[in-house]
């Protein structure tokens, strides 16, 4: 039997050092998983405003460009 497998079934029994490096590892899983989570929405907000930046330059520029100021 997987050595991790048979701690699930045997955890009462297991050293104390074991248990805690268990437990350690266990809230940095998943203090990891909540920010890859966190990460993966922040990226797609980010690849959203890209979008909506280019969109809003290209309407800038073609209007920047199209205007004459009075003193030109």
């Amino acid at each position: 039997m997987d050595k991790e497998l048979a701690l699930i079934f045997e955890y009462k029994d297991a050293p104390q050092t074991l248990k805690d490096v268990a437990l350690a590892h266990r809230s940095n899983s998943s203090k990891l998983a909540q920010q890859k989570a966190k990460l993966l929405t922040l990226q797609k907000e980010v690849t959203e405003l890209e979008r909506a930046y280019a969109e809003s330059a290209k309407a800038f520029t073609a209007e920047l460009n199209a205007w004459t100021p009075k003193g030109v």
